[in-house]
């Protein structure tokens, strides 16, 4: 009766697991004969120029595509990317080569785990206002 029951509900799991991994497993298949691939490859050539400012401890970068066979074309618009805690300037290259009509610019903050403390946070903030007064220039 205990044992019986314990045997039943034994069964029952293994059976519903049985299924489970069945049903899966055609979803699976199914899934990946059926899914065309539309993505289409992002081509970066990222460079990165310094910015030739003295705003502390840190250095502003713009990032720039290299273009084939032609000049970048001035833009008008500039954006700040700020890395987050332990991020690196690098970072920059996945939204400015989306970027058609603004210049892309990051932050370089050496990698600084900024969340752990206040005092790098606070200096990060700083060199982050110096850096828009420029861009707004």
């Amino acid at each position: 009766s205990k044992a019986r029951k314990g045997l039943l509900a034994a069964m029952v799991l293994v059976l519903a697991s049985v299924v489970v991994y069945g049903l899966l497993a055609l979803v699976a298949w199914y899934g990946s004969s059926t899914v065309e691939n539309r993505c289409a490859m992002t081509r970066m050539r990222p460079s990165y120029e310094e910015v030739p400012l003295d705003l502390g401890p840190y250095r502003l970068v713009r990032y720039v595509e290299e273009v084939r066979g032609g000049e970048e074309e001035p833009k008008a618009v500039a954006v700040l990317f700020v890395p987050g805690n332990g991020g690196s300037y690098a970072q920059v290259r996945s939204i400015g080569s989306e970027l058609l009509k603004a210049n892309a610019y990051a932050m370089d903050v050496d990698s600084e785990l900024g969340a752990f403390d206040g005092r790098l946070l606070r200096r990060q903030i700083r060199f982050a206002k110096r850096a828009v007064r420029f861009l707004e220039r």
